[in-house]
């Protein structure tokens, strides 16, 4: 049976459990591979896959095992160890008990990296590095996308899932009454005449001047806001709690507050909306593969390294993209990514808004882009292949 195992440090928020988790049932799911995930945080995890029980230091969940990890197990548990593919997530380091066991199995041993368009990555995907304490070699796997890169995940199902979802009114219809939104919000969901946005931020963004220019924009817009996110820029225009079911409407907008769904519904969310603003790296490539224009926060990072990162994924998107739509595109991604900048945003917005349609066509080639460089997981697989 060939086992592969993961291991995941949760450093902050969902990104790196996300992704993990998502690799994992691929692997377990569409590539029948009997697949383990290690993580050290249960409970951010349980945030994505209600049901998980943040007591057990074993169990499985959706035919997973999941083990909470930690570095003082004892010996006796990293032993029971077994895998013939061995993925460390985001180069979480394993401590020296488990280094001793992954000696004795010597598996293809992977380091995930994280997603980057930047132009140095093409160069690292694969490269072998030899690990001195085992004396295995451990390769480098960067997701990205292009054909060079280990590419994004995506289910083999997914298209035609959210076709359905989008043309069988009884699936749409069942999801949305599953958040239990207020009539109100439902009807401005059914309205074309209303444009969906989803939000999905970090607390640090400049909500509140988007919220301004919703308000006095020209059409009416729909934000949808999981709850937890953004929260106090959220209380501040609802005059209230910002709790799931919460909404006002002011001038052109309504705001709502969604409940935070799991991991599996996510997209759903996304399928109910016409662009969406995302974060990290999980749901920047969800919105990719819906198809939706987007407006991505990328992760901070100090001395404004992430700035690096948002402009080579730029030049890589709007590559193909003629003007005005790329230059309104490019200004809202620059002001959204830079506290400094936020006065503008409200310009930005507007500036974007008559580029919609042309933006949304673009997001549709891009996906089919994406789909060409084939699914990270089976990548992954042919790569291991490959090494031998």
């Amino acid at each position: 049976m060939r086992s592969a195992v993961l291991f995941c440090r949760v450093i902050d928020n969902f990104g790196d459990i996300g992704v993990c988790w998502r690799l994992a049932r691929l692997l377990q799911h569409a590539y029948g591979w009997q697949v383990s995930i290690w993580v050290d945080d249960l409970a951010s995890f349980a945030r994505l896959c209600p049901g998980l029980d943040v007591q057990a230091s074993h169990q499985a969940y959706e035919s997973i095992q999941v083990v909470h990890w930690c570095d003082q197990m004892p010996a006796a548990e990293w032993r029971q160890l077994q895998a013939n593919l061995l993925i460390e997530g985001f180069g979480c380091r394993l401590p020296d008990a488990a280094l001793e066991r992954i000696a004795q199995l010597r598996p293809h041993w992977i380091n995930l990296e994280y997603l980057s368009a930047e132009s140095w990555v093409e160069s690292c995907h694969g490269l072998r590095s030899p690990d001195a304490q085992t004396g295995l070699s451990k390769y480098f796997f960067f997701p990205g996308f292009s054909a060079k890169t280990g590419g994004v995940l995506y289910e083999p199902g997914l298209d035609a899932e959210r076709r359905a979802f989008r043309r069988q009114a009884a699936l749409r219809t069942q999801f949305v009454q599953s958040l239990h939104l207020p009539l109100p919000v439902q009807q401005a969901l059914d309205d074309p005449a209303y444009l969906k946005v989803l939000m999905f931020c970090y607390p640090q963004s400049g909500l509140s001047a988007l919220i301004q220019a919703w308000q006095e924009g020209a059409q009416e817009l729909l934000c949808l806001l999981p709850q937890g996110v953004a929260t106090a820029q959220a209380q501040a225009f609802l005059g209230g709690e910002a709790q799931a079911g919460a909404w006002r409407r002011q001038g052109n907008l309504t705001l709502a507050i969604l409940p935070f769904v799991p991991q599996a519904r996510f997209d759903r969310l996304l399928w109910l909306a016409d662009m969406a603003f995302v974060r990290g790296e999980d749901s920047f490539v969800r919105a990719q593969l819906a198809g939706l224009p987007l407006v991505w926060q990328i992760y901070p990072q100090e001395a404004d390294a992430h700035l690096e990162k948002l402009e080579a994924f730029m030049q890589a998107y709007l590559a193909r993209l003629q003007p005005p739509a790329a230059h309104a595109l490019q200004a809202l991604w620059q002001v959204w990514n830079q506290p400094e900048h936020y006065a503008g945003l409200g310009a930005a917005w507007r500036q974007l808004q008559a580029s919609l349609p042309q933006l949304h066509r673009h997001a549709l080639r891009w996906r089919q882009r994406l789909r060409r460089n084939g699914d990270l997981a089976g990548n992954l697989l042919q790569f291991i292949q490959k090494i031998g």
